[in-house]
């Protein structure tokens, strides 16, 4: 009984490790030998992806750029916020660009890659645990809420461009809200366990 109690155990351990090697996105395609490729769209080459962690950093490198671009835009720099929030933003988006570029140079090259098949990425986000994606529903709608209210919270300094950006942002987070009670719909229709 115990023996077969952590059989399950280890079951449950590989299939963590299993997961945390999956990816999916857009540029996400799966070779002849099951292996994760990067195509990359300019070179029409691929990479095949043998450091997973270190690849999920440098995928959210645009996203980083928008962070870092959001929190200079929030400090008041006169006529200069917008450019300087669009330069910091640039310079990190360019740096990890760079990045990962190099990353790439580490990678196994596939000259002329045919991407085939595509992971989908919705069977990723429904594998999470369902706490989770209630945790991360509730995060994005709040985020929203917030971001939209900011340009309005100071009065003196309503300007048009902060109010569409932020309204911009707070759509696309209740878009990934909407995006995340998807995969919890799908993940109870589909029976999909919790992986991670």
């Amino acid at each position: 009984m115990a023996k077969k109690e952590l059989s399950k155990k280890e079951q449950l351990k590989q299939n963590r490790k299993k997961l945390a090697e999956e990816l999916s996105g857009m540029h996400i395609y799966k070779d002849n030998h099951n292996r994760y490729v990067y195509y990359d769209i300019f070179t029409k080459n691929g990479y095949v992806i043998s450091n997973v962690p270190s690849y999920r950093n440098y995928a959210n490198r645009f996203i980083l750029a928008a962070v870092v671009g959001i929190l200079v835009y929030t400090f008041d720099f006169g006529k200069w916020t917008l450019p300087f929030a669009l330069g910091a933003a640039l310079l990190v988006w360019a740096v990890m660009e760079f990045k990962f570029r190099a990353f790439l140079r580490h990678q196994t090259l596939i000259m002329n890659f045919q991407p085939k098949e595509r992971p989908p990425r919705i069977l990723t986000a429904a594998s999470s645990e369902g706490k989770k994606i209630v945790l991360k529903i509730v995060l994005y709608i709040v985020f929203a809420g917030l971001i939209i209210a900011l340009p309005f919270a100071d009065k003196s300094n309503t300007d048009t461009t902060r109010v569409v950006i932020c309204v911009a942002i707070g759509i696309i987070a209740l878009g990934m809200a909407c995006y995340q009670g998807y995969a919890l719909s799908y993940k109870k229709k589909h029976n999909i366990e919790d992986r991670y």
